[in-house]
């Protein structure tokens, strides 16, 4: 398992990459429970192939993860209210 820490507005997340059945799965957690619905995933051996590459797939898409959350946590937030 991976993990990556980051705050946004005053919360503490926790962006988790987890391999299983040949697949990563990326998720953003708060206080240990999903933060929201997005699961990001990567077959094994598209992250391995990469790897041999030099690239870290695994890592891109724990940022963009990270990045995706903050962008819609920031339109959510500035989103006019009906």
């Amino acid at each position: 398992m991976r993990k990556s820490s980051f705050s946004y507005d005053g919360r503490f997340l926790e962006v988790r990459a987890a391999s299983s059945n040949g697949d990563w799965s990326i998720c953003v957690f708060e206080h240990g429970s999903l933060a929201t619905w997005a699961v990001y995933t990567v077959a094994d051996e598209i992250a391995s192939d990469a790897s041999g590459r030099g690239l870290d797939v695994v890592g891109d898409l724990m940022n963009t993860a990270e990045g995706d959350f903050i962008k819609w946590s920031d339109f959510l937030k500035n989103a006019p209210s009906q």
